[in-house]
């Protein structure tokens, strides 16, 4: 593609999904303006994805939306798995290196009013009841037909449409590429419901006995937990919808303890889904969440992996959009997430299949597995850095470098940055991530406890000038390994330090790690060789001062 071929600088994105919301988020708050559409004529309220994963919670703290995520949540402490009416296994969740202990569960409604109410802070409408009817490319720009009850527009000038637009997506079906993947061959049912029970503890239970299976996961608020379960061999796309009778009995094989429904808020037949688009843009058409990958229920990812698709997109967009970066940037983000969808359509497939198959073989496997899996604290972490997505990392050719210069902790090139905590002259507390969120690139400096005055001077100046040459491009952040140091220093300008030394390794040489805006590792060595990083940003870079 030519470098800034776009003459419009708005985006199209269709659904308002939670992929959707995120990325009119993204784009809004670096001031792109969007178009945000949906056809279904209201929100949805039914509950549908459920768990907030590690990862995504450090991302809505990084926007600053995490409190009012919380409002509505239960925090997800076990996993307990009953195994033909044995003592229960309880398998814990194991901690990651996040700030976060534990994932959330938390109605999707929810998340999507979190994020409504926050993109309409920014300025950003959801156009409810319109929908994409028709694509028309030109040279420099792309239309769309938009269909409503008011009739047909042909809208635009856009200079890229995102499909956020789910498995049936039209933005998919327009672009060249296939859809692969397969559907699970039995119905399966699920239902919201409010019960009395004597369960007072918050744990995601599963029920295997015979040739049948039941899930239980608690909501938000007492007494309101989904329920799923499948019905053996039943193929048909049609068939009838599940009742509270059903569901009780399933119960009464089931569950060892008091648990009656009383009513029910949502009800649900479907058929499971795993597939992949072979590509995840098509010149200035993009895919993002389940438009891209559909996956199934297994360990909470969906929905998980869709808003991450938002994050990794849209500072891109906006650093092209703004001229900053050459288009051939957006190439970057099918490099770095169809790996991401593709590892977890693979494993979430495996798992599922693991958890509800049938057979003799299966089930004995699952009396052998299951124990060890309760049983093996380094099997449990593995297997919760993966679910947690806190294991992804971008390393291989992508928007990062190849090649780290110094080994600085446990830091990697491409991975996630440390989320340190600080706190800056004002005794205004922040940390890591949130400050990379606000900048399309941030250069930590980290200063050691042992420098003079003289010393910190030089470090300023040489860090202000290669600061200067990215100006619109990066920020500069000073931290101090405490305060002690910064006072004796004196710096005039606004500092940061280390609200809790006890785990930050101690070092001696002054040292400087980039992160994207989201917090992944761009770029680090030591503060002497600033020439790295010099090459590294340029790459990606079009208003470099001579």
């Amino acid at each position: 593609m030519d470098e800034h071929k776009n003459i419009s600088k708005s985006v199209l994105i269709v659904g308002a999904g939670p992929s959707g919301l995120m990325i009119a988020h993204e784009l809004a708050r670096f001031n792109i303006p969007v178009r945000l559409i949906d056809k279904n004529p209201e929100p949805s309220f039914e509950s549908r994805a459920l768990i907030i994963q590690i990862r995504t919670l450090e991302i809505f703290d990084a926007l600053n939306i995490i409190s009012s995520l919380e409002e509505k949540s239960e925090s997800l402490n076990a996993f307990e798995v009953f195994v033909e009416n044995k003592k229960p296994l309880e398998i814990q969740v194991m901690p990651t290196d996040s700030n976060f202990l534990r994932p959330l569960v938390v109605d999707q409604s929810h998340t999507e009013e979190v994020l409504g109410k926050s993109i309409k802070s920014l300025g950003v409408k959801i156009e409810r009841g319109v929908e994409l009817v028709g694509l028309t490319q030109t040279k420099t720009n792309i239309y769309a037909d938009l269909k409503s009850s008011l009739g047909t527009e042909k809208a635009g000038p856009f200079a890229y449409i995102i499909g956020a637009d789910g498995a049936h997506s039209f933005v998919r079906k327009n672009m060249p590429l296939s859809f692969e993947g397969s559907t699970y061959e039995d119905a399966f049912i699920l239902a919201d419901v409010q019960c009395s029970s004597d369960d007072q503890e918050n744990k995601f239970r599963i029920f295997f006995k015979g040739l049948d299976f039941l899930a239980l996961v608690p909501l938000y608020q007492k007494g309101n937990y989904r329920l799923i379960s499948v019905r053996r061999d039943e193929r048909s796309k049609i068939g009838p919808k599940p009742n509270i009778e059903e569901f009780q009995k399933l119960i009464a094989q089931l569950v060892p303890f008091s648990f009656a429904i009383k009513t029910t808020r949502w009800v649900s037949r479907f058929f499971v889904q795993c597939r992949s688009a072979s590509h995840y843009q098509h010149e200035n058409l993009f895919l993002i969440g389940d438009a891209a990958h559909i996956h199934s229920p297994a360990g909470g990812q969906g929905m998980n992996t869709g808003l991450q698709d938002a994050f990794n997109l849209g500072f891109k967009l906006a650093l092209v959009l703004k001229k900053l970066s050459p288009e051939s940037l957006l190439s970057t983000y099918e490099l770095e997430r169809k790996p991401v969808g593709d590892f977890l359509i693979k494993n979430t497939d495996r798992l599922f299949k693991f958890m509800i198959r049938s057979s003799f073989g299966a089930r004995m496997l699952r009396r052998l597995v299951l124990p060890f899996i309760a049983h093996n604290k380094k099997i449990r972490a593995k297997i919760f850095r993966v679910v947690s997505q806190t294991a992804i990392t971008y390393k291989h050719g992508c928007l990062c470098t190849n090649y780290q210069h110094q080994e600085i902790f446990n830091i990697k090139i491409g991975r996630r940055m440390i989320n340190w905590l600080l706190i800056n002259n004002y005794n205004n507390k922040n940390n890591i991530h949130r400050i990379s969120a606000a900048n399309f690139f941030t250069c930590f400096i980290f200063v050691p406890e042992n420098y003079t005055k003289n010393n910190i001077t030089k470090i300023y100046k040489t860090a202000r000038d290669f600061a200067d040459k990215y100006s619109d491009f990066l920020r500069l952040v000073v931290v101090f390994s405490h305060n002690h140091a910064a006072q004796e220093i004196g710096a005039h300008e606004e500092y940061n330090f280390f609200a809790d030394t006890q785990v930050v390794p101690s070092f001696f040489e002054p040292f400087y790690i980039i992160t994207r805006t989201d917090a992944h590792v761009f770029c680090a060595s030591n503060l002497a060789d600033l020439e790295h990083a010099h090459r590294a940003l340029s790459r990606w870079y079009l208003r470099e001062k001579p």
